[in-house]
């Protein structure tokens, strides 16, 4: 058993992407466990030049097992763009897995994220308005909803019908705007992607402490620099 860990030591950006196509030459697993799609990187190779947000690069590797952790932040409707855009490219995509504990971002988080910058003003973080933050902070505070409810259909209507009473007295307390998704328009939107992905969903701890135990070379890949770790980077 091998595993190695890619992680920026500053804020990103310092070319982790190179080193995780590299080394993925000699994995068996590449293992996003944390981040979403605001960031990514650029591949270019024999296929075409493709720039991963979510997926690891060792996807362009047939005997590489590609996984997204529990501790991602999923915008099914980003994953799927970015399945459709490989497989259009003729890349196998049945190396792919999700952990049915990783967060759904919602459009609305994306929302939530716009605001929350026009609110700080002078004082805005620099966010990507991709909802990254808002997901995570309704994680913390037990109120995200985990990939694998997509599965379970009721459930997930009583999980988004809470978020939708919720987010609207945010959006009108705190922001004075209107909340525009109804319960009905996100569970389209879950049906839409989430129907698209389902098939992926997987218990990826068993699945990974399954595959240290045979002796497989396991690459985990950070998405940010650790200086953005909230408790062991600069914070806040």
């Amino acid at each position: 058993m091998t595993l190695s860990v890619i992680c920026g030591v500053n804020w990103g950006d310092e070319g982790k992407g190179r080193m995780v196509d590299l080394l993925s030459e000699d994995a068996d697993f590449v293992v996003r466990y944390q981040g979403g799609n605001n960031a990514g990187h650029t591949v270019i190779n024999e296929f075409g030049t493709f720039k991963l947000h979510l997926i690891p690069s060792g996807i362009f590797r047939p005997r590489v097992h590609n996984v997204l952790g529990q501790g991602t932040v999923i915008d099914l409707e980003a994953l799927v763009d970015e399945i459709n855009t490989l497989k259009n490219s003729g890349i196998p995509m049945g190396n792919l897995w999700v952990s049915d504990r990783a967060t759904i971002c919602f459009p609305f988080h994306r929302l939530e994220d716009a605001w929350e910058e026009e609110r700080l003003g002078a004082g805005a973080y620099g966010s990507t308005k991709r909802g990254m933050s808002p997901a995570y902070g309704d994680r913390v505070m037990k109120k995200g909803v985990q990939m694998g409810l997509l599965r379970h259909r009721d459930d997930l209507a009583k999980r988004i019908k809470m978020l939708v009473e919720w987010k609207t007295r945010i959006a009108a307390g705190v922001y004075g705007n209107e909340f525009p998704f109804g319960v009905d328009d996100l569970m389209d939107w879950c049906g839409t992607n989430g129907d698209q992905i389902s098939d992926l969903l997987v218990d990826t701890t068993k699945l990974l402490d399954d595959a240290s135990r045979t002796g497989a070379k396991i690459l985990f890949a950070a998405q940010l620099g650790a200086l953005r770790d909230i408790y062991f980077g600069i914070y806040p």
